[in-house]
Order: structure tokens, then C-alpha cells, then sequence
């Protein structure tokens, strides 16, 4: 009987050694689900490994991509899987199409906004306020 536990508690163990070392990111779209702007939280997945050119290529981090198209604006929140660290890199296409691509590479970075950002607009505002 001991020996039974004690393998149910190694399972137990090793599942959730697994399960933490699985990279996460938020992964929906504004198109399909409104939810995705806001209240983000509760799409947070484990990001599948890819196959591209017949390469299994594992998560390197989490991306967000804004996207305007002419008055329509969507939210893409992904895994990534190549590419680099960036803030705010503009991607101009023709007819009125532009996106704005972040990436990090914590698990579960593309949350909201950077904090620098939110932070600037804040005192903004609260300068604004006492000054106006």
C-alpha cells in the first residue's frame, strides 16, 4: 500500500514539474471574442509546439498584434515561435492596413499594455488635472 502512494505522489510531482515548465501565453482575437481587449486573463494557454518546413519549432515567447483596417480595429494575442523581442514595431500595408506588433519572451507577457506606458499616461493625466 505504501509503495502505491508513494508512486501516486511521484506522478502527482512529476505532472506538475511538467505542467510548469510548459510556456504560456494569452492566446485569442478581439474579432472573435470582444473579451480578448480587457479581460485577457482567462485565455491563458500552454502554446503548442509548431511544425513549419517540416521543423518542430518550440514557443520562444508571446506576442500581441494590433491591426487597423481602415475604421476596424482586432487584438491578436499569440504564441511566438520566431522573431525577437520588440515594443511597438509598425507594419504599414497598402489600402489602409497597418499592424502593430509587441513580442516578449516571459511566458504570459502579452497581457496589457506595458506598465512604462501606463505609467506616462497616469502622471499625464494627473499633471492635466492639477494644472488645467
Amino acid at each position: 500500500m505504501a509503495a502505491s502512494t508513494s508512486l501516486k505522489i511521484a506522478i502527482f510531482l512529476s505532472s506538475l514539474a511538467i505542467a510548469t515548465c510548459l510556456f504560456q501565453c494569452y492566446q485569442c482575437n478581439s474579432l472573435t471574442n470582444p473579451e480578448c481587449e480587457h479581460k485577457y486573463e482567462k485565455f491563458g494557454r500552454v502554446c503548442p509546439v509548431k511544425v513549419f518546413n517540416g521543423v518542430k519549432n518550440e514557443p520562444i515567447g508571446c506576442r500581441v498584434v494590433r491591426q487597423y483596417v481602415h475604421e476596424e480595429y482586432s487584438l491578436d494575442r499569440q504564441c511566438a515561435y520566431l522573431g525577437e523581442t520588440i515594443e511597438k514595431k509598425s507594419n504599414k500595408g497598402s489600402m489602409g492596413v497597418q499592424r502593430i506588433y509587441s513580442q516578449c519572451s516571459e511566458p504570459r507577457c502579452n497581457s496589457a499594455e506595458t506598465s512604462k506606458f501606463a505609467a506616462v499616461f497616469a502622471v499625464s493625466m494627473i499633471a492635466l488635472k492639477f494644472f488645467a
